[in-house]
C-alpha cells in the first residue's frame, strides 16, 4: 500500500528507490538493479517481461517484438571502437 515505506525497509540509496517508484527500468539497472528482480517487480504490475524490455529500449511492444522477430538491434553502433573495426572489415 505505501511502497516508499516498504522500499525505507531495504538497504537502497534515495536514488535506487525513486528510480523504483517511477518504475525507471533503466535508472534501476544503472543503479545495480538485477534484470531479474525488474521483472518480479514488473510482474507485480501486471506488465510482461517483453513490455519491460520495450519501455527500457522507448519501443512500443509492436515495435519491439518486430525487431526481436527480425534478430534483434544492429549490431552496428553497438560495440566497442575496435569490435566496429572488425565488423566494417578493417584491420587493426
Amino acid at each position: 500500500m505505501d511502497e516508499k515505506a516498504f522500499l525505507d525497509e531495504w538497504p537502497l540509496t534515495e536514488i535506487q528507490k525513486a528510480a523504483v517508484l517511477r518504475r525507471d527500468y533503466n535508472g534501476m539497472i544503472a543503479e545495480g538493479g538485477n534484470i531479474y528482480f525488474l521483472a518480479k517487480l514488473g510482474a507485480t504490475d501486471s506488465m510482461s517481461f517483453v513490455q519491460i524490455v520495450a519501455t527500457m529500449t522507448g519501443m512500443t511492444v509492436p515495435d519491439y517484438t518486430t525487431m526481436m522477430a527480425r534478430g534483434g538491434r544492429s549490431i552496428q553502433g553497438q560495440l566497442s571502437k575496435r569490435q566496429n573495426a572488425f565488423v566494417d572489415g578493417e584491420s587493426e
